[in-house]
């Protein structure tokens, strides 16, 4: 136990919340592992009393519960319960449904696909923008109102969003934001919250900056005076989602939380953590510099690459990738965009080469489809052969072969199958299953070779060489962001994009890019002039 450690500790036995503020790569799940492992050795946690740990995203709890598990080994589960936030609303909701006037057995949530498609529907039929019809829905439902008064509000608000909660009464499901109205609406039921304080003592919320305000209430509901925050204001990239990572640091440090800075990074060379403590320090984050005792045989690759188009600059990152591969071929290697659509050349080149990519974006690739695809296809090919009759046997036989608890992966499969019908024509069956290769477990390293994402799936993730394609204006900042708020978040999510980068960063710009808008990018990013005084 270092002194932070004990720091840690020492403050939550005085009835003292604790504010752990650290950049990437300065080692917070690791610091929080081992203050849960702490908690349980000074049998300040002690069964049948348990340690909560709550995060944003399904891929910070895996981390964050596998870190624990290295820590406390196979008992982990006794003394810790890690979920999501919505999660932890599904599970009182599920548990306590009658003081909202649910029925725990008829409202099971849905899943993320799910409630996509459907907000595609409506606003098909009505006109409407799904960030406009989320806009409202995530107003509305911040607050705890009852779910007659949700519908009041949006009868009287807006028609789209009126008949998107219809659906989902219909469905008898629930959305995320029902997850925390619900959930809170139980915890202020007095006999509820002693029920939950009592079986938590500590609290422990993960990425605070991506807290919405009703989730930071949600939370404080539970637990006060012994919780642990940890986060980095920098590293807010949810706004848009309605988080406000400003107003809940403001009430975090009005609660007089002990506050500790993690600025030590293990995970950059020098040359790269100049421009992550740069575009940190612009976001109002802490600059950070690297850990003692770390012996970087290189600085780091900074650089910048201007291109006359997409293909030529997916000649140089396929160069790049062999040539870093050839160097080492456990090299882990992300190419990253802000949107998915600015990364289509790249993808095209790679999947027309011998290079395997991990493609984080696309349901067909993720863990759980591709175990049920490859458990499959040879028996659907034997059926029914490599063409559109193998495709609907192998949808037929994986969709038979999922439980009744397994909604995410159900809509992946939908979302996976659309893909299969569409590239059977061109390739057979079991050649694009066998060439798939699933995204990786959110607990695992990430594996050797090549990996295409956008930066918000890279968060929390880190890959020995990184390219951030498309520096330009209109793509980063993306071309919907208007307002002053919206050039923060671009700049968090070029910071985020930036921060995974262990030793090579490579930035590249076009000076022509069309855009899936049938328009044209021909102006350089307002933030390539910064990036380029750190080039080596």
């Amino acid at each position: 136990m270092d002194d932070q450690d004990a720091r840690i500790l020492e403050a939550l036995a005085q009835q003292r919340d604790v504010l752990l503020i650290a950049p990437p790569g300065c080692g917070k799940t690791e610091r929080l592992a081992r203050t849960a492992l702490n908690l349980v050795q000074s049998r300040h946690v002690a069964l049948p009393r348990q340690l909560l740990a709550l995060t944003f995203s399904h891929k910070a709890k895996a981390n964050l519960r596998d870190r624990i598990q290295k820590q406390l080994g196979p008992n982990c589960d006794k003394y810790v319960t890690v979920q999501t936030l919505h999660g932890f609303g599904f599970r009182l909701i599920r548990h306590h449904a009658p003081i909202v006037g649910r029925n725990s057995e008829l409202t099971p949530p849905a899943s993320a696909a799910s409630l996509a498609g459907l907000r595609r529907e409506v606003c098909e039929s009505f006109g409407t923008s799904d960030l406009e019809l989320q806009g409202v829905l995530h107003e509305v439902k911040r607050s705890e109102l009852s779910d007659d008064e949700v519908l009041e509000r949006l009868e009287d608000l807006h028609p789209a969003a009126f008949a998107y909660e219809l659906a989902l009464r219909r469905n008898l499901r629930m959305d995320f934001d029902d997850a925390i109205r619900l959930g809170t609406r139980i915890l202020r039921n007095d006999c509820v919250r002693s029920l939950y304080c009592e079986r938590y003592p500590y609290l422990l919320i993960d990425e605070l900056q991506d807290l919405t305000m009703g989730q930071y209430e949600f939370a404080s509901i539970l637990r006060g005076n012994t919780t642990i925050f940890a986060g980095d204001r920098a590293q807010g990239i949810y706004r848009f989602a309605g988080a406000a990572p400003d107003e809940v640091l403001e009430a975090v440090l009005k609660r007089s939380p002990l506050s500790l800075n993690l600025d030590r990074s293990y995970r950059s060379t020098p040359n790269i953590l100049l421009v992550v403590s740069e575009l940190g320090e612009a976001l109002g984050g802490t600059s950070v510099a690297p850990a003692e005792g770390l012996d970087w045989s290189t600085q780091g690759e900074v650089s910048i690459r201007k291109f006359v188009n997409p293909s030529h600059e997916a000649e140089y990152v396929l160069k790049r990738v062999r040539d870093w591969v050839t160097l080492d071929p456990q090299a882990t290697i992300g190419v990253m965009v802000r949107a998915g659509h600015r990364r289509k050349t790249v993808d095209e080149f790679v999947f027309a080469s011998e290079i395997k990519a991990e493609v984080w974006d696309l349901p067909s690739h993720r863990p759980g489809v591709v175990r049920l695809l490859e458990a499959h296809v040879l028996d659907a090919v034997l059926t029914a052969g490599e063409g559109a009759g193998g495709v609907a046997e192998l949808r037929k036989l994986c969709f038979a072969a999922l439980s009744e608890g397994d909604v995410e992966i159900f809509d992946e499969l939908v979302e996976a199958f659309i893909v299969l019908s569409r590239e059977v024509a061109a390739t057979s069956l079991a050649q694009l299953v066998g060439n798939l290769r699933a995204t990786i477990d959110p607990s695992a390293s990430v594996r050797p070779g090549l990996h295409l994402l956008n930066g918000h799936l890279g968060k929390g993730q880190q890959f020995d060489h990184v390219v951030v394609l498309g520096l330009e204006e209109g793509h980063i900042p993306y071309y919907l962001a208007k307002t002053t708020e919206d050039d923060i978040d671009e700049l968090a999510i070029l910071h985020v994009m930036a921060s995974r980068a262990r030793l090579s960063l490579v930035f590249t710009f076009c000076s022509d890019v069309p855009t899936e808008r049938g328009q044209w990018l021909r102006k350089e990013s307002r933030w390539l002039p910064t990036l380029r005084k750190f080039e080596t």
